[in-house]
């Protein structure tokens, strides 16, 4: 419809200057028209590149747009400067006749080789906007491998705990959680998290993005405590859910909180947060078989001796480092 309606002014505005014999006018094009275009270009190239790499990281499938729109964003980028460093030659040159000499010498030899000037500047712009582009892609996948590799472990540990009450004393900040997986809950799969609230914020990965709400307060909210429900944390999926069942029964569930990640959470099913007491006291953890796990947050090597020393299955325990390699 757009196209048409500018087709069609196009052809009134043609039959109208027949009809009225109005001199044709040419209108001038203007070296600011080619500097603004050059400019729209590169900002439509960015702004597109940066909506596919949200797509692709998505989807998780190679794009090779994102090759071609930051070769398209940089190059458009290099031939604007390369026209102002061509006005700049060509002012630099009129301007050296008052000049000392030195200085007149040397103006007047890179004005006149201006052609080579300007080509030396486009490209070298060009090869230092790609290695910035480059390094920041660099940067984000390592930042987002660290980050999930994070939330897959819990923490810069996991080690494997036999007591589900186990207190750590590791010299570092440190926690016991329990998992239970493949539960239903809302008719979906889930998997459920038991936390201690006053040891779990300074021992586990958080990234503000994962909620508005800050780690500490989340947590905080699940020492509420009632017998007739369980206050949970909905990570990754709906906060509509009402009851967690089990092969026992079901247990009605209040949400006290939401987050899109949640530490502990794997990327397939939603994670429910919950006190791990009282978790372990609404559901029959003879029949469930929670798993205890101990958290810390530190150094590996320096945790994984500490955790070795305390007895400890430190040579099975699972790192964020050898998660992400």
């Amino acid at each position: 419809v757009m196209l048409g309606v500018i087709a069609f002014s196009v052809v009134v505005a043609l039959s109208a200057e027949r009809l009225l014999a109005v001199g044709s006018r040419r209108t001038r094009w203007r070296p600011a028209y080619s500097d603004v275009g050059l400019a729209a270009g590169a900002a439509a190239s960015f702004l597109v590149m940066a909506d596919r790499a949200t797509e692709t990281a998505q989807g998780g499938r190679i794009d090779v747009f994102l090759v071609l729109l930051p070769l398209a964003a940089v190059g458009l980028g290099a031939a604007l400067l390369a026209r102002y460093a061509m006005r700049g030659l060509t002012r630099a040159r009129a301007a050296t006749q008052m000049a000392p000499f030195p200085i007149y010498i040397a103006l007047r030899r890179l004005a006149g080789g201006s052609n080579a000037a300007v080509a030396l500047i486009a490209v070298s712009s060009v090869a230092f906007g790609l290695l910035i582009y480059t390094n920041m892609v660099v940067a984000s996948g390592n930042a987002t491998t660290y980050a999930k590799s994070h939330v897959f472990v819990g923490s810069d540990v996991s080690v494997y705990a036999s007591d589900p009450n186990y207190v750590p004393d590791l010299g570092v900040p440190a926690t016991t959680v329990v998992k239970v997986d493949d539960l239903t809950a809302g008719g979906q799969q889930v998997d459920v998290l038991g936390i201690d609230p006053e040891t779990f914020a300074a021992a586990a990965y958080w990234d503000d993005a994962f909620s508005r709400t800050p780690l500490e307060d989340l947590v905080s909210s699940l020492r509420t405590r009632s017998r007739n429900s369980l206050s949970v944390i909905a990570a990754g999926g709906s906060d509509t859910l009402s009851a967690l069942t089990t092969n026992e029964g079901s247990v009605k569930l209040r949400v006290v909180g939401t987050a899109s990640a949640f530490p502990g959470m794997l990327q397939d099913d939603p994670l429910l947060v919950a006190d791990k007491q009282a978790l372990l006291q609404h559901l029959d953890s003879g029949s469930l078989n929670p798993g205890p796990y101990v958290w810390a947050k530190g150094r590996p090597s320096e945790v994984l001796a500490t955790m070795a020393q305390e007895g400890l299955a430190a040579e099975y325990a699972l790192t964020a480092r050898d998660a992400g390699a």
